[in-house]
């Protein structure tokens, strides 16, 4: 196992490239998140069009792992991998590829109460969908809280709408 590149991403993350296919007992073929403490981000799925990124080496050396030598990210989050592979998702990508290197599926993290009528609510969202986030007492009432678009994959809101020893409840609805 050798790693070949590494870059920083907006949220203090380390995206690693190499030639791997395990990082902490888990498959992860090629490419990688680590947190800021050095695990690593099973979360994290880059997606290439409809699939997870499945690269295939060079077709003379099928029995040898593809390398990712070396990534960049884009303004918009997306991630360019450059390196030793042939295939991409079986479609030819000459050792070149962009993926969707952020939050494959909507998911609240942790929702904390800060006091004095406030929770912090933790969540990721995919790029390129927007999502509602609702608040209610009942299950029945949901009030928007909507705090918009995010530019990063994992967000923190504080929602400061809490009436004083109320139950509170939330939701995501994903915006067409």
């Amino acid at each position: 196992m050798q790693i070949r590149a590494a870059a920083l991403d907006a949220d203090g993350n380390v995206l690693v490239g190499g030639d791997f296919s395990r990082i902490g007992g888990r498959e992860c073929q090629g490419i990688a998140r680590l947190t800021s403490t050095g695990a690593h981000d099973i979360g994290f799925l880059p997606k290439l069009l409809d699939g997870v990124v499945d690269f295939s080496s060079t077709p003379h050396l099928l029995d040898l792992p593809p390398v990712v030598t070396c990534l960049a990210q884009t303004p918009d989050g997306d991630w360019l991998l450059g390196g030793q592979f042939w295939l991409a998702d079986f479609v030819p990508r000459l050792g070149m590829v962009r993926v969707r290197g952020g939050a494959s599926e909507f998911k609240f993290h942790s929702v904390t109460c800060l006091g004095n009528g406030r929770n912090l609510i933790r969540f990721s969202e995919p790029r390129g969908q927007e999502w509602s986030i609702q608040g209610s007492a009942n299950l029945r009432d949901w009030v928007d809280l909507s705090p918009g678009r995010p530019t990063r994959d994992t967000v923190e809101y504080t929602d400061e709408t809490i009436p004083p020893s109320s139950t509170r409840f939330y939701r995501a609805v994903r915006i067409p």
